[in-house]
């Protein structure tokens, strides 16, 4: 095997194939070299793509039927406000009444939401 330097790429020329074998390796490591790329990773990844794609679909079953245009970024605020709440509550000294921490979910879930109407809240 020779070995050429040309700058920063080195090239080595394999001669036990017929056919000559030219490697290109850069000395800086850029982040393609740590990859592991196998059949099971890439597997698993779609696996857990699907899965996520039909949680997704089912939690939007139940808002599909108020709001026809309910997508995937409403989904993602109104789950982001309940945890929001919850963090919320968790600091509270005393905790709310049921019908005001309802009233603070739908106005936290509509912040980031595109196709959700905002809730009504009422100061005082």
């Amino acid at each position: 095997m020779t070995q050429n330097n040309i700058g920063a790429v080195r090239f080595h020329e394999c001669k036990q194939d017929p056919i000559a074998f030219v490697r290109v390796s850069s000395t800086a490591s850029s982040p393609q070299d740590f990859m592991n790329v196998n059949k099971t990773l890439v597997n698993n990844a779609v696996n857990l793509s699907m899965f996520m794609t039909n949680v997704t679909a089912k939690l939007m079953e139940k808002y599909r039927c108020q709001i026809p245009d309910y997508s995937v970024i409403d989904l993602k605020s109104h789950y982001r406000g309940l945890k929001y709440m919850i963090e919320t509550l968790k600091i509270l000294p005393q905790k709310p009444e049921v019908i005001v921490i309802d009233q603070i979910i739908g106005h936290l879930s509509s912040i980031g939401a595109i196709h959700n109407t905002q809730a009504n809240l009422n100061p005082g």
